[in-house]
């Protein structure tokens, strides 16, 4: 039995196949598709290098630029990843930043900043990012089962 077309699809299959902070559609829209087509190249939306010019431009000491990649590895998923897969789901939609703006990247902070401006399609991708790509694995993770740890070890 394959799980081709159903695999994530609905909130218990996407408890069940990916509990993650990425859309499983938006990954594969994002990861299979842009990176692999793009891969080690300026255009790819994971390309390093070009991910980590702010840092190694800025006069700091080296251990300092290593805190920094140390909370950008904890919190890229979240922070940017999230963001920027969802973005390629949106981009058709009506109101869509152009292909340019959409090359940039959209972090967390980028996307609440716009979608309080009032821009409608930021609005809907942050509305989506909090109720579909962040809510479940957040009410999960940090409300249900501690909760659930919490009555059975009280």
């Amino acid at each position: 039995r394959t799980r081709r077309g159903w695999f994530a699809h609905g909130v218990y299959r996407r408890a069940v196949d990916w509990l993650d902070w990425i859309f499983p559609q938006a990954w594969i829209v994002e990861h299979n598709k842009v990176h692999h087509y793009r891969l080690n190249e300026d255009a790819d939306p994971d390309f390093v290098e070009r991910n980590t010019q702010v840092v190694q431009a800025w006069d700091l000491p080296l251990a300092a630029k290593y805190v920094i990649v140390a909370v950008q590895m904890a919190t890229w998923k979240w922070f940017y990843y999230a963001s920027n897969t969802l973005k390629l789901l949106h981009a058709d939609r009506p109101a869509a930043p152009s292909k340019t703006e959409l090359d940039e990247p959209i972090t967390l902070s980028a996307l609440v900043r716009e979608a309080v401006k009032g821009n409608p399609w930021y609005r809907a991708l942050a509305a989506d990012f909090v109720f579909r790509v962040a809510g479940p694995p957040l009410l999960l993770h940090f409300v249900a089962l501690p909760a659930a740890a919490g009555l059975l070890f009280g």
